[in-house]
């Protein structure tokens, strides 16, 4: 039971920190926007030392190796890394045009993975996995 609430918080704290980012990077939320220049610098600072998660490392993962870091974080849900998966997309357009498709084929292949373990269809998902597949033929 103990271990089951650590894991509830975590998926909560991790959620929390994955919507605050989102919602400054979309201008929504009592926060202040992040200023476009800086918001891949400030969004993979703030994932390392709110979340420990290496933005950096990530996007020069394999997507098999991406699973299991995200998995070796306790407190990403399908829901949870539906979010990064945003904050990645969000990034993208924001960034240079290498980075770009870096971040969209991590953000596509996050969402899939999504698609495939969730039970649920989602057609938010669906609309944004479409979206990507757009952004990345349109990039080629």
């Amino acid at each position: 039971m103990e271990q089951r609430d650590y894991l509830l918080r975590e998926i909560e704290r991790i959620g929390q920190i994955l919507r605050a980012i989102l919602n400054r990077l979309t201008g929504r939320g009592p926060t202040p926007a992040i200023s476009i220049d800086n918001q891949f610098e400030e969004t993979k600072s703030e994932l390392l030392d709110s979340a420990d998660i290496n933005l950096s490392v990530i996007l020069t993962m394999s997507n098999q190796n991406t699973i299991e870091y995200i998995k070796s974080h306790s407190g990403f849900s399908i829901s949870n890394i539906e979010e990064f998966a945003q904050i990645l997309e969000h990034l993208a357009v924001s960034s240079s045009s290498y980075i770009r498709m870096e971040l969209l084929q991590k953000s596509l292949f996050l969402l899939n993975y999504c698609k495939e373990q969730d039970k649920t269809f989602s057609m938010d998902r669906e609309t944004q996995i479409l979206r990507i597949t757009n952004s990345l033929s349109n990039f080629q």
